[in-house]
């Protein structure tokens, strides 16, 4: 019997030439696999022909051939690893597939979460109503956004997305022939590292920004307490002159040059404590004005409003200082006035008996 055609008919598909099929994509290898494998139904059926090649030369006596080493037993283990193997590739692809599929849905989910993050930080005024209770709400907004979505994006970044591409790495290491994967554009690890700086170097710059809102916000806080003191301490201060001026208008007139010179010495002391400190005053409360005026304050016009209030009230209490100073003045005149003329008339009949002794004359106007 010629051996020949049961030689060929022990040529099987092997694992090797499965592996050597030029399919990158894991669902196109698959197919290919398949495809050529077409289940084992060629390899079952030359196994089925030798089988009943080898019953018969069993029963004509043959028991062994020296043309091949293989029987029938080590050809069924052979088909049924080379089953395995493609089923256990298949399951391999599989895995591949899914790897790179979770891992390019989560570099994905990361790259979007990163720009999310980006635009919501740019978004973000730190002077969006230019008030210190404003920019305690950014910064809140800020730092839950800095430790809430941004801290979860930088879990995945840091941890997940490395072990997921060292997951599809070590599947693809299982069969050589394998090619390396290359995550789609955009999505590779130095990819999402770069969209990273970018977005931290923005959170630096915002968080920079707010700090400088938050000192520029807390000074203008503090000089707008001092600029409302400041006013009701100088409209504090002219009520209290205005009434000591009321006080003295209420006393009795004055009846004597003596009274008039000290109540007008009085009163000229007063105004001149009252002139310096309240252009003291109105000093410091313009200066406190033009600061917070060039630090942007937002309610400003309260401000000017409490200062030209506050200067005109001084300037109105100064007038009527003024007017009281005239009423002064008029009172020491008309003491005078009064003086001169007692002295007269106590000197006019001396005068008359003097006749002609100017020398005794002298001495009483002396």
């Amino acid at each position: 019997m010629h051996l020949k055609p049961i030689n060929m008919l022990l040529i099987f598909k092997c694992a090797s030439a499965l592996d050597a099929l030029q399919v990158s994509e894991p669902d196109a290898l698959i197919q290919a696999l398949k495809s050529n494998y077409n289940d084992g139904i060629a390899e079952q059926e030359k196994l089925a022909v030798i089988t009943k090649f080898s019953q018969q030369l069993l029963e004509l006596g043959i028991t062994s051939n020296k043309h091949t080493e293989y029987t029938v037993e080590i050809l069924a283990g052979k088909t049924a690893q080379l089953a395995l193997y493609v089923n256990q590739y298949i399951a391999a692809l599989n895995d591949e597939k899914e790897a790179k599929e979770e891992y390019t849905q989560t570099a994905t989910a990361i790259k979007k979460g990163i720009a999310e993050t980006v635009a919501h930080l740019s978004a973000m005024s730190v002077a969006a109503d230019n008030t210190l209770a404003g920019v305690h709400r950014v910064q809140s907004e800020f730092q839950t956004l800095k430790t809430g979505k941004k801290a979860e994006l930088a879990a995945k970044k840091g941890t997940e997305l490395p072990q997921l591409l060292q997951k599809v790495e070590t599947i693809l290491k299982k069969h050589p022939n394998r090619p390396p994967f290359n995550p789609p554009s955009g999505l590779t690890l130095q990819d999402i590292d770069a969209a990273w700086k970018e977005l931290e170097e923005l959170e630096r710059q915002k968080e920079e920004a707010l700090k400088k809102e938050v000192n520029r916000q807390e000074k203008l806080s503090q000089l707008v307490r001092r600029f409302n003191s400041d006013a009701t301490d100088l409209e504090n201060y002219v009520k209290e002159r205005q009434a000591s001026l009321q006080q003295q208008s209420a006393e009795p007139p004055v009846d004597s040059l003596f009274k008039a010179q000290m109540a007008n010495r009085s009163f000229l002391a007063l105004q001149e404590e009252f002139d310096h400190s309240s252009k003291e005053r109105q000093s410091l409360l313009s200066a406190l004005h033009d600061e917070i005026a060039q630090l942007n304050y937002h309610d400003i016009e309260s401000i000017n409003s409490k200062l030209t209030f506050s200067i005109s009230y001084s300037t109105i209490f100064h007038k009527r200082q003024l007017n009281r100073d005239n009423t002064w003045h008029r009172h020491l005149k008309n003491s005078k006035r009064r003086k001169h003329f007692a002295w007269n008339m106590q000197i006019r009949p001396k005068i008359s008996r003097l006749g002609s002794r100017p020398q005794l004359l002298q001495s009483w106007t002396n």
